[in-house]
């Protein structure tokens, strides 16, 4: 600021600049407007802000006051007035009360318990924020006092009650009580406030609403977000002027009302997380306030009770999942392990099937247990799936006595409750079933199985204890995975064998039971509709020709029509993508149509499914290429070697052995498996390689050599319940797309992907078993930003990508200092979850760091290594790439001296030289083979290591590689202890 006068407005923040300015504040005299924030007045307020009688905003939030203005009074023409972040836990100054003109008061986070009587000479006060203060004795008398108010902020304030003299504020219009513990209902008091128009209820523990809620006849914004409400008062559909209702996070909830359809004004409603409603159905509540409207304007017309849970019978193949869901079907016992079933039992991704028990029935959906088919199992899981784990006992006891019992367990349960539990963690608690009991006697049975439940609690404790240490809940939120309860109670186990038994029928019982958990009133149109798209002879059908048929038969319109079948899909019934293009005009109502597309790709008996095409093809034209036998022979090898398939052999597979037969129907085919990330490609032309990760081969976990300066590299850890292995799959899939039109030609592996982005590499690769995901991009300093943002970019994608999809597993993030990967430190700094990994942000980069020194393993270096995400300039470039050469070169010294020494030469030249060590050879091999290094050996092998003298380097370099050769130094703590003194001693020297 060159110039003080005329000045209108004025900005002096930050701690370091406010001095300079201060002193002439006095010249102001015009001065309306200051903002004097984020400075550091601890010793008092400059006297000179008395003399600017035309002011009329003050800003002195975060300025460590303890005290205001003794002179206060001058600032006659004050009207607004920010004390925020100070510490008035003294309590606040009587001075403020002279203030006569102030109309608006921010005291928010001020460490305030109460506020001085006084304050009730602001008797123009409109807007007052006491938000985040240590309210929990009650709200000060004053406050009720201050009539003219229309704005109070009273959120975080520790508040369990409300005076009943709050009423007095009878021109109140906003109010704010927000993260306030109501436990014992909302104060009486509130709804006597006749003329609020928003009122936020967040977070407060409510577990309902009194009925006088509808007095508030003006309120047009109402937050009740985030409570324990189950139901809510018929008096709140009188609320005629609502434009905006908050109802999300209120998990019990069960049902609305069609009287929302009186609320005429209604523009937005939120229902986030209230997956518990049965009226209207999640599945339509879930779509929005247009759609819960229609359903009751649909509902008026007819209706009719169905139960819309399906039952997921879910286990590794031959577990008898099929034999079970036919056996309570027949009512006797059907086994399926013959010649003739066995392929079908391979090679279907699942069977959708509706059983009927007497006058009830339910939808059974039989999943295939091949890995490759689990992509399919999001077609149909959803939170009304009632789970059933098949568990085949004799496989289960040969995979314990192969790998021990613990991780059988998690193999033949857990892994399985990941499809479930992560993507809907709200489902029902499993049934879990035991098969094959006849090949087990009845003692090893028991044993088996009661090791089986033991390991089970075991796991599903170790996993919960590490969620608890990251504060993560997700797991826990299911009832039965409750560490303090069994994971499975009696009534829920089920044991089977070769015979018809009782379990058949309780278990049928059982699910019947439970699935009247999901009966769901359903308008009768829409009912009728369903049936019609299920009458259907074709697999799948286009919305056009759909809605041509329900408008000529049931009067259905487009606006409807959207709104059932995004019903039907979301339950699971059929597919529909209104919101993919190319997919949003099909509609598969039989889901199978989709599945068949993993089938043709997967050959579960080795070769013989390859080995039957070859016998059975002929030459034929694919759209406008003739594909010959030799050249299918040559695709199917590329294939089976990469996971690299060509388009004419993939469009040859769609067209031969699904329902895709048509041309136009081929391109709906691909982009169905694009859409579930199974399959990459560009779709540039017929020559266009289609990538599935699944099949890829070779597996790579470091990246490849290269010629570039530096590396940036992140972890994602994904804990607790592991994810399935196909979602790390997706993300390769993921990862090719976001990078689409920046690279040539990607290395793909079965465990993660190298692409080559502009003049960086972008490195890829995950470990499933492990839970482990590492993005690291190569770049030369000139591309410092640009490979940053790749970096930033590639991980957002992942983490957008799995929290969407498996929307339970805690993930956390670790961004490691790029000059610890510079100088190859084995214990590289790290940052935990840094802000740019938080989607939730809405700035997901944070405020660059320009170039200054910050200590990095004990040695000075740039910033910029450690906070990369601001743009560099040339001067900056020039002194980065000094500190990288002057690296390079010293690691270059090292590598040179350490290259002629072996392990032959190490002791000749090791015994040169005793006397830094004061023992021979012989003497330190043996001290280091007998054990741990005692205290005096520890100490002289630290001063080596720590040796400035370069004259003693080759000497510290001989001793390392004889170190690394000690066959005691490849394992232990030794080995930890000595590397660690190694590596400093090298970065000293």
């Amino acid at each position: 600021m060159t110039a003080w006068s005329p000045c209108l407005a004025a900005v002096i923040s930050g701690r370091s600049s406010w001095s300079a300015g201060t002193g002439r504040l006095n010249t102001l005299t015009e001065l309306k407007s200051l903002d004097l924030s984020d400075n550091d007045f601890s010793q008092g307020l400059p006297s000179s802000i008395s003399q600017l009688r035309s002011l009329e905003s003050l800003n002195l939030s975060s300025c460590y006051l303890s005290d205001f203005l003794p002179w206060s009074n001058t600032l006659t023409e004050l009207k607004s007035l920010d004390l925020s972040w100070n510490d008035f836990s003294q309590g606040l100054p009587s001075s403020i009360s002279q203030l006569r003109s102030l109309e608006s008061l921010r005291l928010s986070n001020c460490w305030l318990s109460d506020l001085p009587l006084p304050l009730n000479t602001l008797t123009r006060l409109k807007k007052l924020d006491l938000s985040q203060n240590l309210l929990s004795d009650g709200l000060p008398e004053v406050v009720s006092q201050l009539n003219l108010l229309e704005s109070l902020n009273l959120s975080h304030c520790r508040l369990k009650g409300l005076p009943p003299t709050l009423n007095t504020l009878t021109r109140l219009k906003v109010l704010d009580l927000s993260h306030n513990s109501f436990s014992e209902g909302l104060p009486e008091v509130v709804c006597q406030l006749n003329l609020l128009e928003s009122l936020n209820l967040s977070r407060c523990k409510l577990t309902g609403l009194p009925a006088t809620v509808g007095k508030l006849k003006m309120l047009d914004h109402f937050d009740i977000s985030l409570n324990e409400i189950d139901k809510l008062p018929p008096k709140i559909w009188a609320l005629k002027e609502l434009v905006r209702l908050d109802l999300s996070g209120n998990e019990e909830l069960i049902a609305l009302s069609s009287q929302i359809l009186s609320l005429k004004n209604l523009q937005a409603l939120w229902l986030d997380g209230c997956e518990a409603l049965q009226n209207p159905p999640w599945n339509v509540a879930r779509q929005g306030l247009p759609a819960i409207q229609r359903y009751y304007k649909d509902l008026a017309g007819g209706k009719e009770k169905l139960v819309s849970a399906t039952v997921a019978v879910i286990g590794k193949c031959r577990s008898g999942k099929t034999s079970l869901i036919k056996t309570m079907q027949c009512g006797t016992r059907v086994l399926t392990g013959t010649s003739r079933l066995v392929e079908q039992i391979f090679t279907n991704a699942f069977n959708f099937e509706k059983v009927s028990f007497d006058e009830r029935s339910l939808y059974f959906v039989d999943f295939g247990g091949q890995e490759i088919f689990h992509h399919a199992y999001r077609l149909t899981l959803r939170e009304n799936c009632i789970p059933v784990v098949v568990v085949n006992m004799h496989m289960y006891v040969e995979e314990s006595e192969r790998v021990g019992p613990k991780e059988s367990v998690r193999a033949f349960f857990f892994d399985w409750m990941a499809h479930l539990y992560l993507a809907h963690p709200n489902m029902l608690p499993p049934a879990l079933v035991l098969t094959h009991k006849d090949l087990l006697d009845e003692e090893k049975f028991e044993e088996e199985k009661t090791k089986l439940l033991q390991y089970c609690n075991e796991v599903r404790d170790e996993i919960q204890d590490e969620e608890n240490r990251l504060g993560v809940a997700n797991f826990c939120r299911i009832e039965s995975f409750r560490a303090d309860t069994n994971l499975f109670t009696s009534e829920r186990i089920f044991e089977v064998g070769w015979e018809y038994s009782d379990e058949f029928t309780r278990l049928r019982d059982q699910l019947l039971e439970q699935s009247q958990k999901y009966v769901m009133e359903v308008p009768w149109l829409w009912k009728q509709v369903e049936e019609v798209i299920r009458s259907l002879k074709s697999h799948f059908t286009t919305f056009e020709s759909l809605l041509d048929k329900v408008h000529e038969s049931h009067g259905v319109v487009k606006e409807q029509l959207e709104v059932i079948l995004q019903y039907l899909h979301l339950s699971g019934k059929l597919l529909w993508y209104n919101d993919v293009e190319g997919l949003d005009q099909h509609v598969f109502h039989k889901i199978s149509a989709v599945t068949d597309l993993l089938n043709i790709l997967y050959d579960p008996d080795g070769d013989s499914k390859w080995n039957k095409r070859r016998q059975n093809f002929k030459s034929c034209k694919v759209q406008t290429v003739t594909l010959l036998e030799e050249e299918f022979e040559e695709y199917v090898r590329q294939f089976k070697a990469t996971g690299v398939i060509s388009f004419v052999l993939l469009a040859y597979l769609i067209k031969t052995e699904t329902e895709f037969t048509e041309d136009v129907e081929l391109w709906v085919a691909l982009k169905i498996l694009s859409k579930f990330c199974i399959s990459y490609s560009s779709f540039a032309t017929h020559d266009a390689k289609f990538i599935i990760p699944h099949f890829a081969q070779g597996f790579q976990s470091t990246l490849p050599t290269t010629k570039f300066d530096l590396q940036f590299q992140t972890d994602i850890l994904c804990k607790g319940l592991a994810l399935p292995k196909y979602a790390f799959n997706e993300l390769t899939v993921r990862l090719l797309e976001l990078y689409s039109d920046s690279y040539n030609t990607p290395i793909v592996h079965c465990n993660g992907v190298s692409i080559a982005v502009d003049k960086s590499q972008v490195h890829f690769t995950h470990d499933a078993k492990a839970g482990k995901i590492t993005a690291t991009v190569a770049f030369n300093v000139e591309e410092f930003h640009e490979a940053w943002n790749n970096l930033r970019e590639t991980v957002n994608v992942a983490i957008k990508h799995l929290r969407g999809t498996w929307r339970a597993t805690p993930l956390v993030c670790i961004f490691y200092c790029a000059h610890c990967r510079l100088t190859g430190q084995q214990h590289p700094e790290k940052v935990i979850n840094p802000s740019w990994s938080l989607l939730s942000r809405a700035q997901p980069d944070p405020k660059g760091i320009k170039m200054r020194d910050v200590v990095c393993a004990g040695e000075s270096v740039s910033s910029v290594f450690k906070f990369p995400s601001q743009p560099l300039s040339e001067d900056e470039k020039k002194k980065l790439k000094e500190c990288v050469s002057a690296k390079q070169t010293a690691k270059a010294s090292v590598a040179g001296i350490i290259q002629p020494y072996t392990t032959s030469s190490c002791p000749s030249a090791f015994n040169e030289r005793p006397g830094l060590i004061g023992s021979s050879y012989a003497d330190v091999c043996k001290a280091i083979s007998d054990g741990s290094p005692s205290r005096t050996y520890k100490t002289k092998i630290k001063n080596l290591f720590h040796n400035t003298d370069v004259a003693n380097m080759e000497t510290s370099i001989i001793f390392f590689v004889f170190l690394s050769h000690l066959p005691a130094m490849r394992s232990g703590s030794t080995q930890v202890w000595v590397e660690s003194n190694v590596t400093a001693g090298c970065q000293t020297i």
